[in-house]
C-alpha cells in the first residue's frame, strides 16, 4: 500500500502524525500534488526544532532505503534552537528559501525497524532457508548455539510440511468414520473426529516445546503425529473394507 499509493498517508486539512518526529498539514491535494503544504520537525520531548513551508509538495517511496521522499517547491523554513527551541527571545531565528527542496521521512514505524527479530513462524519459506544456510555456516566457523538455532529454523521448516501434510493425515482418518455411519453412530463418530483433531494439535505442540533441545531432534519429532494419524487411518480403511 505505502509503495502503490504513498499519497494515503496525507488527508488535506488534517495534521498528520503518522511519521515519527514530523507533523505534517496539507491545505489542499490536486491529483498527486499537495498544495499549502507544511511540515514541523519534532525534537524527543515534541517541541519544534524546525518549521518548513512550501507552495507545493509530493510524495514518492523509495524501497531501497525504506524512506519516503517529500519533494518540495517554491517554500520557507526556520530553524530553532536544539537547546531550548520555544525560547524565541533569546534566538535568532535562521530563515531558508528555496526553489526546491528534498526531505526524507522516516518509516521505522511503520515498516518496523531493521534488525528487529521477527518470529520464525512469520517468516517465509525462503527466508527460512536463508536463516538455514546463515546459521550452517556460523557453525562450521565455531559460533556458539549455531547448531541449536540450525536445527530450530530445520524444525519451523518441516513443521510447515507437517502442518501442511496433515489435512491428508486426518483425512485418512475422516474418510473411514464417514464410509459407514448410522444414525445412532453419527454423534459418536464428531466425537471421536473432535478428539483425533485435538489430539493432532496437541501433539504438534509438545513437540514444538522440545525445539529448543536439538539433541532430540526435533526436526524429525516434529512428523510423528502425522506418521502416527497416517498409520492410524490405515488401519481403520482395512477394518472398513472387511467390513
Amino acid at each position: 500500500m505505502i509503495k502503490e499509493n504513498p499519497l494515503q498517508f496525507i488527508k488535506p486539512k488534517t495534521f498528520i502524525k503518522t511519521f515519527p518526529g514530523y507533523v505534517i498539514y496539507a491545505g489542499e491535494r490536486d491529483g498527486s500534488a499537495l498544495e499549502d503544504f507544511w511540515i514541523w520537525e519534532l525534537d524527543d520531548q515534541k517541541r519544534v526544532t524546525m518549521l518548513i513551508k512550501a507552495e507545493r509538495g509530493s510524495l514518492h517511496y523509495d524501497s531501497d532505503n525504506e524512506v519516503m521522499i517529500l519533494n518540495l517547491e517554491k517554500g520557507t523554513g526556520e530553524k530553532r534552537s536544539n537547546d531550548d527551541p520555544e525560547n524565541y527571545s533569546d534566538q535568532n531565528v535562521p530563515t531558508l528559501v528555496y526553489d526546491s527542496l528534498s526531505l526524507n521521512l522516516p518509516m521505522d514505524q511503520i515498516l518496523g525497524k531493521k534488525g528487529v527479530n521477527r518470529k520464525l513462524s512469520m517468516l517465509t519459506m525462503a527466508e527460512l532457508l536463508q536463516k538455514k544456510k546463515e546459521w550452517k555456516i556460523k557453525e562450521q566457523e565455531g559460533v556458539q548455539d549455531a547448531y541449536r538455532e540450525r536445527i530450530s529454523v530445520q524444525t519451523q521448516i518441516q513443521k510447515n510440511f507437517a502442518m501442511a501434510f496433515s489435512v491428508f493425515a486426518l483425512a485418512m482418518i475422516a474418510i473411514p468414520l464417514a464410509i459407514r455411519v448410522r444414525r445412532s453412530e453419527t454423534f459418536a463418530n464428531l466425537a471421536i473426529a473432535l478428539v483425533l483433531g485435538m489430539t493432532y494439535y496437541f501433539l504438534m505442540v509438545v513437540v514444538s516445546w522440545i525445539d529448543k533441545k536439538p539433541a532430540l531432534r526435533p526436526d524429525i519429532l516434529i512428523w510423528l503425529p502425522d506418521i502416527g494419524f497416517l498409520l492410524l487411518g490405515m488401519f481403520l480403511f482395512r477394518k472398513a473394507s472387511k467390513n
